[in-house]
């Protein structure tokens, strides 16, 4: 049984609730006031509060996102519960509500970031980034206006959460639409595909 208030795009996401009431109690939150703050392929996800529901068909996102916990870096976001409960496929998680606009880089350029103009290594880059003053580096902090200290210093920190995850074998492959800018600092909001 689909409910009314909620939203059709949990289709476009695959993820049916059977039992908005089981998923509530499992969850300890009213979902009623829940309101679509984004969707994709794989997940929808909602503000509910100042939580975030996030209902998902990626198991990768959900393993990760649990697993990424344990380095307690203000640059995860932070995950309160996950249930299956009143769905017929796909898992609901209670995150922390990130307030923020996402990271204006694609995953290319993410990528150059962290390579420079050679294939720099993650370790490299968390030092790289703050004293690059020539190269693409340069060119993308420049063209995005973000070629000030605390941006690169906020990217800097990025780097050791994503070396940190990395050797925690979570390689983030996609992270262009996944980063959010949340003032002092960024977080990343998705670890699956």
């Amino acid at each position: 049984m689909k409910l009314a208030f909620i939203n059709e795009s949990l289709l476009a996401a695959e993820a049916d609730i059977t039992d908005i009431n089981k998923l509530q109690k499992s969850l300890g939150i009213d979902l009623s006031n829940m309101v679509e703050i984004g969707h994709g392929t794989m997940a929808t996800v909602y503000k509910v509060g100042d939580k975030a529901l996030k209902i998902t068909r990626d198991n990768k996102d959900v393993i990760h996102t649990v697993k990424a916990q344990r380095i307690k870096s203000n640059n995860v976001v932070k995950i309160h519960r996950l249930s299956k409960d009143g769905l017929s496929s796909g898992t609901a998680m209670l995150l922390d509500f990130v307030d923020g606009q996402l990271v204006p880089f694609s995953t290319g350029e993410w990528h150059a970031l962290i390579q420079g103009s050679g294939m720099d290594e993650l370790s490299d880059a968390i030092k790289l980034i703050l004293t690059d003053t020539k190269g693409i580096r340069n060119k993308i902090l420049t063209d995005y206006g973000l070629n000030d200290n605390k941006s690169r210093s906020k990217i800097s920190e990025m780097f050791k959460t994503l070396k940190s995850l990395q050797s925690m074998n979570i390689n983030i492959d996609d992270l262009g639409d996944n980063i959010i800018d949340a003032g002092d600092r960024y977080v990343l909001i998705d670890l699956g595909n």
